[in-house]
């Protein structure tokens, strides 16, 4: 398993026993649940997706994660078996909020920022690369009624962009430096209401 794991690029397979063992020396080492290993070897990949619906966003609160305690919108990193950024972004999604969305709805016209940190700690991990993508998705209504908490974002709520400027300002999102992007989603969806 290791030579074929070393062809793809992997680490440690997900769901593998080796995966398993490093989830639990994580816990043991971290005090706490440790729910991303990254698969890859030099570089990391996640997807968030800033939700829109009618003129309010949604927004939860993180738990048993990094940032705990504070908001933000649902999205993760990427999983080997994930094909692309926007299904890895879509499955968080489901993950996080139980709201099934489409992936082929998150294009590059609906892409809002990406972002490069570049050979840095990242949280517990070694020194990798890692690209962020974020999209806006404007929920229709039979979307938004799927809405339910999840082990990591709890208390769903619908916020408008100047209740979003005000918890920013109050430090209680989990990214103030977000908060131009957030802006940016909300501008998408004020110009693109009608579809």
């Amino acid at each position: 398993m290791g030579d074929q794991n070393s062809k793809k690029g992997l680490r440690i397979a997900p769901g593998s026993t080796r995966y398993k063992l490093a989830q639990l020396v994580l816990k043991l080492i971290y005090k706490r649940d440790w729910h991303y290993i990254s698969p890859w070897t030099h570089y990391s990949l996640s997807g968030g997706v800033i939700m829109i619906h009618g003129d309010k966003m949604m927004l939860a609160t993180r738990r048993g994660v990094e940032q705990a305690g504070l908001l933000w919108y649902a999205g993760g990193h990427l999983d080997s078996g994930d094909k692309s950024v926007a299904e890895g972004a879509a499955r968080e999604v489901f993950e996080e909020c139980s709201i099934k969305i489409d992936h082929t709805r998150l294009t590059e016209e609906t892409t809002i920022n990406i972002k490069l940190k570049q050979k840095q700690q990242y949280f517990e991990q070694a020194d990798v690369d890692h690209l962020a993508f974020d999209y806006v998705y404007i929920l229709s209504d039979g979307e938004a009624s799927q809405l339910k908490d999840s082990t990591e974002m709890v208390g769903w709520t619908f916020y408008t962009e100047d209740e979003v400027v005000k918890l920013a300002e109050e430090g209680r999102l989990a990214s103030y430096e977000a908060l131009p992007v957030i802006k940016k989603a909300f501008k998408y969806a004020r110009e693109h209401s009608d579809r």
